[in-house]
């Protein structure tokens, strides 16, 4: 499977359909309760966009859920349909 982030062809940061999946630039520790924790380099399915600036998915090594900061992330292109990627 090859991924490859969306700004580099040129395509919007938000996403367009969900769920869509997005990978992390940074890490992010979590400030409160609810909110999702990840290392720089995670997969994340984002399940909605929120506000805009946190949006809520869920961690795809170990499907834990929460909102998180959107800059933190980037969106990918996934040359295989979304839904068999759900299903890894």
């Amino acid at each position: 499977m090859s991924t490859q982030p969306l700004h580099s062809m040129g395509m919007s940061r938000l996403p367009s359909q969900f769920p869509c999946l997005v990978r992390a630039i940074y890490s992010y520790a979590g400030d409160s309760k609810g909110d999702l924790g990840f290392v720089q380099g995670d997969l994340i399915e984002c399940l909605n966009a929120g506000d805009g600036q946190w949006w809520f998915g869920r961690l795809k090594r170990n499907k834990t859920m929460g909102v998180f900061p959107s800059n933190y992330v980037e969106l990918v292109y996934v040359s295989v349909p979304f839904r068999v990627l759900i299903a890894l």
